[in-house]
């Protein structure tokens, strides 16, 4: 960037804004302005975070609601206990009911 196509800006900030400002910027390794720059221009993505963990917890309720359906869900068929007892049904994928 030529320094003729640009324009200086100048603001206060206080010696600890400063030193955090000099601080984030070594972090992230680069120098005071460009920090600022970066921070100032950097994408607003609040937005898309927003929606996404609008649909992290649809998700987790859907996947609640299907954790509670499948603890009810019991293979019931006598066949399907003759051959696997108590515990699981591997045809049915599901847990065997007790009482047949």
């Amino acid at each position: 960037m030529e320094t003729k196509d640009t324009s200086m800006i100048t603001f206060r900030v206080s010696p600890d804004e400063l030193q955090t400002i000099d601080a984030k910027a070594s972090e992230a390794g680069l120098t005071r302005t460009d920090y600022i720059r970066a921070r100032l221009f950097a994408l607003d993505n609040s937005a898309r975070i927003a929606e996404l963990e609008k649909q992290l917890h649809e998700l987790c309720d859907r996947l609640e609601r299907e954790a509670v359906r499948q603890e009810t869900r019991k293979c019931s068929n006598p066949e399907h206990a003759q051959l696997f007892g108590v515990g699981h049904c591997f045809i049915c994928d599901i847990p065997m009911q007790s009482r047949h």
